[in-house]
């Protein structure tokens, strides 16, 4: 944090990250950050950074009580401290806002009690169920007729906070249907898996074609750098196009049984202040998405995009823009599909 730099929430949290990185790497023992602002004249604000060092001590246990559903391991993933480091308040909440940030709890909270063992404490956490699955439903109407939507959604399966999806949409044109599966640490590796199944039909009687797409995709996402993740990604895609004598000519040069095989990747520069409900900062993207050889339209698609978001009043108003920019070009001379 230089003098003169621009002042945000996101740069606080470096700032508190960088003072707690420094303090474990010089082997502090507990000790505890309070950054305070105090606004000055001309539009400036001082930082006053307070360190407090308590009485060193261990983590002896690590105490979960109120999870009758969840099972242990969902949360203590959540955790990065573990029975045996030295306590470290700032671990601490940092580890309790990560439990909270599941939303898997109506109420989260901790206490530190004395062990039976010297200079050594015990972390107790207290959580409180709620519910996780949610059914919702809603009709609509609109240029292109009526429109209904239903999806059903479980975040926190089987106990092992595993998010389950699926939703359903019936149009006066389209029917679609997409099942997925999400498990945000998959056999403990601290990397997500995702796979989905989706089957869609477009059928627009009077542009003159109908479209039935299914497919299936497979991905993993984790971090390879602080707030800078990879997301890879396999996908099967069977595209059939019929044409009536209606349709456009360049309708009827892409009709067909087509297959797609492709392999995607996605970089994720996350700038927010929080990854839950961010209050200023940004997420900048970089994707492109590569039909290979084995596909009947070798195609690649690459795309760019942000999303911004700034206190417009206060920070009761929070406001967000989006823009994104994206090209796909297909290869050996061919069209690039309908979809």
């Amino acid at each position: 944090l230089l003098k003169n730099e621009s002042y945000s929430p996101l740069t606080i949290n470096k700032l508190n990250k960088q003072v707690t990185d420094y303090l474990e790497s010089k082997r502090y023992g507990n000790f505890e950050i309070n950054i305070q602002d105090v606004k000055a004249i001309d539009d400036k604000i001082n930082v006053i950074l307070q360190l407090n060092e308590g009485q060193k001590s261990l983590v002896n246990k690590i105490n979960i009580k109120g999870n009758s559903i969840t099972e242990d391991k969902v949360i203590r993933d959540s955790f990065i401290i573990s029975e045996g480091d030295q306590l470290n308040s700032s671990k601490i909440k940092k580890s309790i806002d990560n439990v909270r940030s599941k939303q898997l709890f109506s109420k989260v909270d901790y206490n530190i009690e004395d062990s039976e063992k010297k200079n050594f404490k015990d972390l107790n956490l207290f959580v409180k169920e709620q519910p996780t699955g949610n059914i919702s439903a809603g009709i609509g109407y609109g240029t292109n007729g009526g429109l209904f939507e239903a999806s059903v959604n479980e975040r926190n399966f089987l106990g092992q906070g595993i998010n389950l999806n699926f939703t359903g949409r019936l149009s006066t044109e389209v029917i679609s249907g997409e099942l997925s599966y999400v498990d945000p640490n998959f056999n403990n590796s601290n990397k997500e898996l995702a796979t989905s199944l989706f089957s869609i039909l477009d059928d627009y009687k009077n542009s003159g074609y109908q479209n039935k797409r299914v497919g299936t995709k497979l991905a993993t996402k984790y971090e390879i750098y602080e707030d800078i993740f990879f997301r890879p990604n396999l996908g099967i895609q069977f595209d059939k196009l019929e044409v009536t004598t209606s349709a456009s000519s360049l309708l009827r040069s892409r009709q067909g049984d087509f297959v797609t095989t492709s392999f995607g990747y996605n970089f994720l520069y996350d700038q927010r202040d929080s990854r839950f409900n961010p209050t200023s900062g940004s997420l900048i993207y970089f994707d492109q998405n590569i039909a290979t050889f084995f596909s009947d339209v070798p195609t690649i698609q690459t795309g760019v995009g942000a999303t911004f978001y700034h206190e417009l009043f206060s920070d009761k108003y929070i406001g967000s823009a989006k823009a994104r920019l994206a090209n796909a070009t297909a290869f050996n001379n061919k069209d690039v599909k309908l979809s």
